[in-house]
């Protein structure tokens, strides 16, 4: 079984990465193993690194990684946008398990859900680099293509007004599936999370208004 990490956790490190990794210079991007990536950065507390496993974890690493030798001709054409890149922030798309590491010049997007991608855009958000170009139905990911996020999770403070508005799409047939996909709680929390902390059904197919401000209050809080 491959494990991700939920967007809900990316959401509590990024203030932690933001603070750290803020007006520091990208060093470099190296693959170290098969799918195994290693960004490098320069900042005011010193060279920071994460390590990347596609398609779904991320996390701060200390230890000694070894380049491939051969690295993959995607990186070798990222060099030149991201190495001696200041770091202007990084976001999360919504909640959803996207980061955005935005540069001076260019923005490093990590997608870290389905086969997992790195992409490198400019400022109008044109993609520049695909680490694996894909084309679908509604979404491109090619180099010259706008670059454009699923439908993922949605933060606290994007939570819509009407209870109507959480069943407007059809991947939303209950209460628990919607925290799902566009909240991002992990589906073995689902459950749980909405009977004990909301004192709703997870499988309910319809919310009140009034139960959905009680659960809306309950996600701001």
């Amino acid at each position: 079984t491959q494990l991700e990490i939920p967007g809900i956790t990316l959401h509590f490190w990024l203030e932690k990465w933001n603070e750290e990794w803020k007006e520091g210079h990208i060093q470099q991007l190296r693959a170290v193993g098969e799918n195994v990536f290693v960004l490098q950065a320069h900042t005011k507390n010193g060279n920071m690194e994460w390590v990347i496993r596609l398609p779904g974890l991320i996390t701060e690493s200390t230890r000694k990684w070894v380049p491939l030798a051969s690295q993959p001709a995607w990186i070798r054409s990222a060099k030149k946008f991201l190495e001696n890149a200041r770091i202007e922030q990084i976001v999360q798309e919504g909640l959803d398990r996207i980061l955005r590491v935005e540069c001076n010049q260019v923005t490093l997007i990590i997608e870290l859900f389905g086969a997992g991608n790195f992409l490198i855009a400019d400022k109008q958000n044109r993609i520049l680099v695909a680490q694996d170009a894909r084309e679908w139905k509604g979404r491109i990911l090619k180099k010259n293509h706008e670059y454009k996020p699923p439908l993922g999770p949605t933060a606290w403070n994007q939570l819509p007004q009407n209870a109507d508005e959480i069943f407007s799409t059809p991947q939303h047939h209950t209460v628990g599936r919607w925290a799902v996909t566009r909240l991002g709680v992990p589906a073995v929390l689902s459950r749980d999370w909405i009977e004990n902390g909301c004192k709703l059904n997870p499988q309910s197919e319809t919310l009140s208004q009034k139960e959905w401000l009680v659960l809306r209050a309950w996600l701001e809080k």
